[in-house]
């Protein structure tokens, strides 16, 4: 809001006092008079989309850690499973039965390998967890079934350890997950992550267009208070200071009721 009501005023003084006239007489049009403006509008988008991706959402992610630890009450009734979990990975089929939220913890899994329609691997586990120092999923009471030219082969294993391509606690965990809680990059990486394993990325991708629209705010303001002061010419400041309020309450509702159109697939 202040961009544009400063931009207003600005230019509102210069059009009282009849110095844009001036400018126009000197032969200087007035795309070239609000181009200075217009580039530190552009320098305040480039500023607000790394200060809302890097500081914003770090101080977002702190305070949902001090929330947890401070009000536990607040998550009491927050979802911390999930029960009946496929995903279809290259040439492969990953079933989970239950998944604790709490504990990256998974139980009765069932990773199925095929080569067309004939399944020729299978690997069960009672219980995987996350390993989060090591970055992959420890298995335990496995069972793993092998079929090869019509040969079949069957061996059990109390425990084991690898990594399932791109299968992380947070993609299973991804209804817990807030958009808001991750900056552009996380939120591009995360999508693609969804995309690969065929899930829904509806609300991710909305939240990542709505980053990049809020951070183009300071130079939609500029283009809207030139714009404005030019085309009323000695208007009093009451006026402008009146048109920037309204502007700025229209554009923010039209953010979000686009946003909210795109939760629900209608853009």
């Amino acid at each position: 809001m202040s961009i544009l009501i400063s931009t207003i005023f600005t230019f509102s003084s210069l059009q009282k006092n009849n110095e844009i006239t001036a400018i126009k007489a000197s032969g200087i049009s007035i795309r070239r008079t609000g181009l200075p403006i217009l580039m530190i509008g552009a320098i305040l988008c480039i500023f607000s989309f790394y200060f809302d991706n890097t500081v914003v959402t770090k101080a977002i992610n702190k305070r949902a850690d001090i929330e947890k630890k401070f009000k536990p009450s607040k998550n009491k009734y927050a979802k911390t499973r999930k029960n009946d979990i496929y995903y279809s990975l290259k040439n492969s089929i990953l079933e989970i039965k239950r998944f604790n939220y709490k504990n990256d913890t998974g139980y009765d899994i069932s990773l199925q390998k095929f080569i067309n329609q004939d399944i020729i691997y299978r690997f069960d586990a009672k219980k995987m967890a996350w390993n989060n120092q090591k970055k992959h999923w420890d298995f335990n009471n496995c069972h793993i079934r092998k079929w090869k030219n019509n040969n079949y082969k069957y061996s059990s294993i109390s425990d084991t350890s690898f990594v399932i391509m791109d299968i992380l606690p947070e993609i299973i965990k991804k209804d817990t997950v807030k958009p808001e809680e991750m900056n552009y990059w996380e939120l591009s990486l995360f999508i693609s992550k969804l995309k690969d394993k065929g899930l829904d990325y509806t609300r991710w991708i909305v939240n990542k267009h709505y980053k990049i629209a809020f951070a183009c705010i300071p130079i939609i303001m500029v283009i809207f208070g030139l714009a404005l002061s030019i085309s009323k010419p000695r208007s009093n400041h009451a006026i402008g200071f009146g048109l920037s309020i309204i502007i700025i309450f229209l554009y923010y509702a039209l953010i979000l009721f686009g946003r909210t159109l795109g939760y629900n697939n209608v853009l």
